[in-house]
């Protein structure tokens, strides 16, 4: 398994809000930094986090891109790096929102299985008034 066949995992997992597939491809020492009210998350409480972003979007739907995806690996550890769009998508298709994100995961590999060890996400924040930029370029 490539390590980058995480990242098709984490799209269909979103999409279709299949929680136990996503929280598959975590380690059980994760260490998450999230640019969303909180400094940083362990596996148990990243689960919480996605339980209740998935019961926010109702009925919608989440689709991920993941964009610009640079990889460094050895037979151990990987990391990859890009930028992540989230697209609220609602019951018919149409996107109601979307915003971009910087993402790194550090991926350790055992038995043959790439798991997300750590995983950071940010926003870059404007320096006049300190608001978050969510569709950078």
């Amino acid at each position: 398994m490539d390590p980058t066949d995480v990242l098709q995992t984490y799209i269909d997992a979103v999409m279709n809000k299949d929680i136990d597939k996503l929280m598959a491809l975590y380690d059980e020492d994760l260490r998450e930094f999230d640019a969303w009210d909180q400094w940083e998350a362990d596996k148990q409480r990243l689960r919480e986090n996605f339980e209740g972003w998935f019961e926010w979007l109702g009925d919608d739907h989440n689709h991920v891109h993941f964009n610009d995806v640079k990889l460094i690996e050895d037979d151990k550890l990987a990391v990859i790096q890009g930028y992540a769009v989230f697209d609220q998508l609602n019951q018919q298709g149409e996107l109601v929102e979307s915003m971009k994100n910087r993402f790194t995961l550090a991926l350790i590999c055992e038995n043959d299985s790439w798991k997300i060890w750590h995983e950071h996400f940010s926003i870059p924040v404007e320096m006049d008034g300190l608001k978050g930029i969510l569709d950078g370029d």
